[in-house]
């Protein structure tokens, strides 16, 4: 049966739809879920309440760049990880070079995507056995691709929603924490 977080029985109306929560999304009734899934002995298969939340600064909500992880060298081999995260390649450019990964995120237009320029660039075929990788900007656009100059800056990443924007930020704390 369903059950709300005081472990009352809950009656859905027809139609509705059932999801995973963020722990954005629950805010302070966090520690009542908590009791309820250690009560039933409940295992989550992934993190899910005790999950980290990022937070953009308000300097980052008003910019559409990450400042904070630009110019930080890390492994090939973790940059290709973050297609795991659901992350993309970039497309195979001057001598099969893919020189960015991006992330499509809800917003703009017809979505948005978190890139990251790579300074080396990821050669095809050679997979993560190549040189580490400094990370260039990371920025927001409505496509990915190279990144010129800030003119080109049409968004921030204050467009995005809470959830998303941890969950961006998440992903680049992971690749960041194995920076050489």
């Amino acid at each position: 049966t369903f059950a709300d977080a005081g472990d009352e029985a809950l009656e859905l109306p027809d139609g509705a739809s059932i999801g995973i929560a963020h722990p954005l999304d629950l805010g302070d009734r966090i520690p009542a879920w908590s009791e309820v899934f250690a009560d039933y002995e409940i295992l989550q298969p992934f993190p899910q309440l005790g999950r980290e939340v990022h937070a953009l600064t308000d300097e980052e909500r008003a910019s559409g760049r990450l400042a904070r992880f630009e110019g930080i060298t890390v492994p090939a081999h973790t940059v290709l990880g973050l297609t795991r995260r659901g992350w993309e390649r970039g497309m195979p450019l001057d001598n099969g070079a893919e020189r960015w990964i991006s992330k499509p995120v809800p917003g703009g237009t017809d979505g948005l995507h978190v890139v990251i320029d790579l300074e080396w660039g990821i050669s095809v075929g050679l997979g993560a056995d190549q040189e580490d990788q400094p990370l260039g900007a990371v920025w927001i656009n409505d496509a990915p691709g190279d990144f010129w100059n800030d003119d080109r800056l049409r968004h921030t990443f204050g467009e995005l929603d809470p959830v998303t924007a941890s969950e961006v930020l998440a992903d680049l704390a992971w690749l960041a924490q194995s920076k050489l």
